[in-house]
Formats: structure tokens, C-alpha cells, sequence
């Protein structure tokens, strides 16, 4: 859902604001290791499943 709850085509300065900084996820150290990852779109701000990905970080122990 939007930050600003207005429906989909229009963007207020907050929604913006949002997009603009990304979404950033942190796992507990103690997390197990994984050798993938599966990034999953349940419902993005126009109500579908649809999402690009610009970028992805990942950090850890490469072992």
C-alpha cells in the first residue's frame, strides 16, 4: 500500500519520498547461511504482483 493511501497515478510528495529512498531489509546475524535468494512481489502500490529491480546488495560471508 502507498505511504499516502491516495490510488494508483497519483503520487504525493511523501509516496515520492519513499520510492526515492528504497527498501532495505536486515537479518539477525545468526541468520543461517543461504546460497540464493528468492525476492518474491505479493502487491505493489497498483494493486498487481508486477516489480522491477534496480538494485541488490548483498553482504556477508561468501564461504
Amino acid at each position: 500500500m502507498k505511504p499516502s493511501g491516495t490510488p494508483y497515478g497519483v503520487n504525493t510528495a511523501e509516496d515520492l519520498e519513499v520510492a526515492r529512498a528504497g527498501i532495505s531489509y536486515t537479518f539477525d546475524a545468526g541468520t543461517p547461511k543461504v546460497k540464493y535468494l528468492r525476492i518474491k512481489s505479493n502487491k505493489n502500490w497498483q494493486g498487481t504482483t508486477y516489480f522491477a529491480i534496480a538494485e541488490v546488495r548483498v553482504f556477508g560471508d561468501p564461504r
